[in-house]
């Protein structure tokens, strides 16, 4: 049951099917579902759904894995990923235009459903989801440009997708469910000493982390989040510090050998507090967001 808190759809399907007498189709499914969730039918919903449902939703057998894609922001920066955790892989199987045309059909009538909970929490989703197949491609163009020896368009890369990074920060922080105090101040509330605080706290940031100590590194990244404060606090630095030490090799230095881990395991140990109610507008940010770093991109 890992996992479950983070595709609706999926377990609307899942758990409505023993209770179905007759057969039916994905279009009629998905018909009743989007008025059920949204409160009424509307054309641009059902685009955007059929949207997903004919890609991100229609995985082929050979392309199946342990787990979802994985977001690129979370990955051990290198210049050539494939993965981010033990168990999957950052290469999409399906055509990312698809997402972007579903976050277009839900960003046009983002007004008309602006305070809809479920609305804006599946915009903020698949904006996300936009902005992180972004980020994918655009880490291949940094390495491309490395590897091209071009220093002044690896730079110029490189502060985009670090600004990418920030971009996709903000965005889940409009949401409290794809923000890192909802998870870590759920854990402190448990405790009830302040030490006791402060050991659930390091076991929530572990278990998105590192997972254990040095020795478990295979788990690294295992149960990573796409959160805002993870983005901030925890990729981002990763993130800087790779691009700061490929710079550097410009000007004849040796590349260093970062320990991601023990960046991480320092996070771990720390117990600010993050917090745990959104921030911003989450239909106007995401039309921000989308529009300045996804649409002509």
């Amino acid at each position: 049951m890992e996992a479950i808190e983070n595709n609706p759809v999926m377990y609307e399907l899942l758990f409505e099917l023993p209770w179905r007498t007759e057969r039916f189709t994905a279009e009629e499914w998905l018909t009743g579902y989007v008025k059920a969730r949204y409160g009424k039918t509307d054309e641009q919903l059902l685009q955007a759904w059929d949207f997903l449902a004919h890609t991100v939703y229609n995985c082929p057998p050979h392309s199946t894995q342990d787990g979802t894609v994985e977001s690129v922001f979370a990955a051990n920066p290198k210049l050539d990923i494939r993965r981010v955790s033990c168990c999957s892989t950052v290469r999409p199987f399906y055509n990312t235009d698809s997402v972007r045309l579903a976050a277009e059909s839900l960003l046009a009538v983002a007004d008309a459903f602006k305070g809809n909970n479920n609305f804006e929490y599946d915009l903020v989703d698949v904006v996300r989801q936009t902005v992180a197949n972004r980020a994918y491609y655009l880490q291949q163009s940094v390495t491309e440009a490395y590897k091209a020896k071009d220093r002044t368009v690896f730079k110029a890369l490189s502060r985009e997708f670090l600004e990418l990074l920030l971009a996709q920060d903000m965005l889940l922080q409009t949401r409290r469910e794809f923000m890192l105090g909802t998870w870590t101040n759920q854990a402190r509330k448990i405790g009830q000493t302040d030490a006791a605080k402060d050991l659930y706290d390091w076991n929530a940031r572990t278990q998105i982390t590192v997972w254990g100590n040095h020795n478990a590194r295979y788990l690294h990244n295992y149960a990573y989040k796409e959160w805002s404060g993870v983005l901030k606090d925890v990729y981002y630095p990763r993130w800087e510090a790779f691009f700061t030490d490929l710079d550097a090799t410009f000007d004849g230095k040796e590349a260093q050998t970062i320990d991601y881990a023990a960046m991480d395991e320092a996070w771990v140990k720390k117990n600010n507090i993050y917090p745990s109610e959104p921030t911003g507008d989450a239909v106007e940010t995401a039309k921000e967001i989308y529009n300045r770093y996804v649409r002509n991109h």
